[in-house]
């Protein structure tokens, strides 16, 4: 299996599919991950990559290894079965819940932008809103139980805490 993901702003491709795989069905698939340009601020992360709802929430830890936030990529997934690939499209809008405090919606501003430049169609903008209204409103009462199961899987391999 392959999973490519697919930025508009800026415009780039990567594959991702170094990330550790740890399920994989037709409704999700999680991956466990370690940043792929050294930062500074983020140690690891895990990703629930929802199939059907055009979504990937991912929960990123810090490199004390304490989780830091949720961030919510709206995503439009197409597999290619004849060659096991997963071309996931970020749509531009986001949704990023830190512990304890509201979760707000990033970036409608390049969304609004890659409209107008053509870099999505109406369909694809109506789509990222529709979804990202939908996320925001279901992480403004509790990360769901089948997305929060994620936390229970520890870092990847080659992660080491600082302390």
């Amino acid at each position: 299996m392959r999973i490519i993901r697919k930025r508009l702003i800026p415009n780039e491709e990567v594959d991702i599919s170094q990330d550790e795989v740890l399920i994989r069905n037709s409704d999700h698939i999680i991956t466990r991950w370690l940043p792929i340009k050294p930062r500074g601020d983020i140690g690891w992360g895990i990703s629930y990559l929802d199939l059907n709802g055009n979504r990937k929430i991912s929960a990123f830890y810090g490199k004390n290894g304490k989780l830091m936030y949720w961030y919510c990529d709206i995503v439009d997934v197409t597999y290619l079965e004849y060659s096991d690939l997963y071309i996931i499209k970020d749509l531009l809008v986001d949704v990023k819940l830190v512990p304890g405090q509201p979760p707000e919606i990033l970036d409608l501003h390049e969304l609004e932008m890659a409209l107008k430049q053509g870099l999505i169609n109406k369909e694809e903008y109506a789509l990222a809103v529709r979804v990202s209204k939908a996320t925001l409103e279901l992480l403004k009462h509790e990360i769901p139980d089948k997305i929060k199961e994620i936390l229970k899987y520890g870092p990847p391999v080659g992660f080491e805490i600082e302390t």
